[in-house]
């Protein structure tokens, strides 16, 4: 069967670029990089579902031990092209894991909702974790769908956005798959819709303590900075999450 990560690796890797795309510079890299700041110099860093490797390079500066996982061929052929730090397995992370139980930090950052199943990840990231390390876990917002809004096309081929808003998940509660397009790319990825609590409690199952919640909206400034519209502002874009395993 395809892999459809394979499918979209080239253009993903191209929207992604060296350091992530705007939203992951505007939201996800500070987020993680505040979470990961007090870490020691001898420490050892996994990420699941690395893709192409832009973390393992925005992580780079601090000299850690990274290692990174991924079920893409060319996704991981893409880190070695941008010359990724790190070391790099090919596996499928719902699978059992063979990596050790040193790891001071695990991180799925924009994965899980590509997921079907998070439970086995779950119980993959708990053994990969050394006693009190911490397990990030950064996702889409679930409440929330990409932004929408109405466009109008005047004579004199200029677009105008009006009424913009946000549109609330359908059937919240529910879980379900869709196929959903990556900004600005072409070929579309299966995504999977799961509540707030879903996230929560199957890793409280699996052992992990919640320590740390946040809903991640951007800035006006931010927003400006990188023209965006300011009514994304009002909304959280992310959900970012931190779990630590105390046992």
């Amino acid at each position: 069967m395809e892999n459809e990560w394979d499918t979209a690796a080239e253009e993903y890797s191209q929207l992604v670029g060296e350091s992530g795309d705007v939203w992951r510079r505007m939201l996800n890299n500070p987020a993680i990089l505040r979470e990961v700041s007090g870490l020691s110099k001898s420490s050892k860093v996994l990420d699941l579902g690395c893709g192409e490797g832009y973390l393992s390079r925005l992580l780079s500066q601090y000299n850690w031990e990274l290692v990174g996982v991924d079920n893409s061929q060319t996704l991981l052929d893409e880190a070695k092209r941008k010359q990724s730090p790190g070391d790099f397995i090919l596996a499928d992370i719902t699978q059992p894991l063979l990596l050790g139980d040193d790891f001071d930090v695990v991180i799925t950052n924009m994965v899980l909702m590509s997921v079907p199943d998070i439970e086995p990840v779950y119980r993959n990231v708990y053994n990969c974790l050394k006693k009190d390390g911490k397990f990030i876990v950064v996702i889409i917002h679930p409440a929330f769908r990409r932004p929408i809004a109405e466009f109008a096309k005047t004579i004199i081929d200029k677009v105008f956005r009006r009424e913009p808003f946000m549109k609330i998940a359908n059937n919240y509660m529910i879980v379900a798959k869709y196929s959903r397009r990556i900004m600005q790319c072409v070929n579309a990825t299966r995504t999977w819709h799961r509540p707030m609590s879903v996230y929560i409690q199957k890793a409280i199952d699996c052992g992990f303590k919640l320590i740390k919640i946040d809903e991640i909206a951007p800035s006006v400034s931010d927003l400006n900075k990188w023209h965006q519209p300011k009514f994304l502002a009002k909304y959280p874009n992310l959900l970012f999450m931190v779990f630590t395993k105390s046992e």
